[in-house]
């Protein structure tokens, strides 16, 4: 596999599993929270997915789009935020607390 002379320490590094524009814990539900704080309505996924691209430097956005999604859909089993239909859309908002 490897010649008999050579050094283990000359072999260049594994490349990790994450992207290098992956976000670090928390900062996507905090990106998307602020987004929700500031608006003045519901917002849909899409404007949701600018305002983290805008805010993260990002240029992907199918791929932002996806993380927005995922986000969203844990911040919703937290009780954080809700969908709000209107007609074929799904907007969001932050959840009420009523209590």
């Amino acid at each position: 596999m490897y010649g008999p002379g050579m050094e283990p320490a000359s072999l260049p590094a594994l490349a990790g599993n994450k992207p290098a524009d992956s976000a670090k814990p928390g900062e996507m539900a905090r990106l998307l929270l602020d987004a929700l704080r500031i608006a003045d309505r519901p917002l849909g996924s899409g404007d949701l997915t600018r305002f983290v691209m805008v805010a993260r430097g990002a240029e992907d956005f199918h791929r932002q789009r996806l993380r927005v999604y995922k986000s969203l859909d844990k911040l919703r089993s937290r009780g954080l935020v809700s969908g709000i239909a209107e007609g074929k859309r799904l907007l969001w908002g932050l959840a009420r607390n009523d209590a």
